[in-house]
């Protein structure tokens, strides 16, 4: 399953909001290397059944959540914050100081 992602860009961050439905906190991983973010996750169905009661309909989804994304060498990695509610992963991406945007004041003659 791929999770549906909003990425904004800020002046000084990328903010990422990714739908993990019926994931719990820990069972949610989040990685980046050599430039590449990975965010995955599983959901469990919750098979317990009792006595008399049979599933007649099933359409929740369960199984693992992978997405990918390049975000090249333009993040500061050791800043990343991430944060979990409701079903929705958000990841805040600092932007290295060589790629944000720079003022430049212009003087009038």
């Amino acid at each position: 399953l791929i999770p549906a992602m909003d990425v904004k860009e800020r002046d000084n961050e990328y903010v990422i909001h990714a739908e993990l439905p019926g994931v719990k906190k820990e069972d949610i991983d989040v990685t980046i290397e050599n430039g590449v973010l990975t965010i995955s996750g599983e959901s469990r169905s919750e098979s317990e059944e009792k006595e008399g009661e049979r599933i007649v309909r099933s359409e929740r989804r369960y199984g693992k959540y992978v997405r990918t994304m390049r975000v090249g060498s333009q993040i500061d990695e050791p800043n990343i914050k991430a944060k979990y509610k409701d079903g929705i992963l958000e990841l805040t991406l600092p932007k290295a100081e060589e790629v944000k945007p720079k003022k430049i004041s212009v003087d009038l003659d």
